[in-house]
């Protein structure tokens, strides 16, 4: 009858304490499932989502709400966004949660997560742009330049349009001098490039026109000696 359901899935309950937070609750943690003792699952399925949420966190949100204790989850939320587990459905996932539950703030993680392959024109990135508002927290500029240093060759980026294109972002926020930095720092080679056009435009903004003429007369120097150089070489 019922008290023994009930007495059994104490049992249950009991050995799953009894074990580590791994593969083998699994089983336990179905036999509740099975007997509907959802109240009694949901503190396994918590510590399974916060060591696993990229396997675990999606049967949790199910037991959570066949239990009503859905108000349990943006605990886990706010704990497992960003986690490098989940894929970028599961971090849209989590934020998009995270920002109905009144937590916008605690979304972020999770959104630089969904971001890494993006550019500024994709929509997680402005719904990372509406997060922070007009005026940028030092990590989130560091973020930015984040990823116009790592937009390279190594993920296809042979024209340099991904990297400029985040160049011209971290100017736009007001962090021109990043990006200049930033391009001296790259020490790419001088050419009318997208690359060179941001680190032109970054120049106009954060040191006015002497700056970009300077850099620019300094650009055409370099080309010349190269030219004559290649040209000494040549038999």
């Amino acid at each position: 009858g019922t008290e023994a359901r009930a007495e059994f899935a104490q049992s249950q309950l009991a050995a799953i304490k009894a074990l580590p937070a791994d593969e083998r609750r699994d089983p336990l943690i179905q036999t509740l499932l099975d007997l509907a003792a959802y109240d009694d699952a949901l503190p396994a399925l918590e510590a399974q989502a916060l060591a696993h949420p990229g396997r675990a966190l999606g049967q949790l949100e199910e037991v959570a709400r066949k239990a009503g204790r859905i108000y349990r989850l943006a605990a886990v939320w706010r704990r497992v966004a960003g986690h490098p587990t989940m894929s970028t459905a599961q971090q849209l996932h989590v934020a998009e949660s995270l920002t109905r539950a009144g937590l916008p703030q605690a979304a972020e993680p999770a959104l630089r997560m969904a971001a890494v392959d993006a550019l500024p024109e994709d929509p997680v990135v402005q719904q990372m742009r509406a997060l922070w508002g007009p005026k940028l927290a030092l990590h989130q500029i560091d973020w930015l330049e984040a990823r116009a240093f790592r937009a390279s060759r190594s993920n296809g980026d042979e024209s340099g349009v991904r990297r400029a294109a985040w160049m011209n972002e971290l100017t736009q926020r007001g962090a021109a001098a990043r990006t200049v930095a930033l391009y001296k720092r790259l020490q790419p080679r001088p050419d009318a490039g997208p690359v060179y056009n941001a680190y032109i435009q970054a120049l106009g903004e954060s040191g006015g026109p002497a700056s970009w003429a300077s850099s620019l007369v300094a650009t055409k120097a370099k080309g010349v000696t190269g030219m004559k150089e290649a040209k000494r070489g040549t038999p």
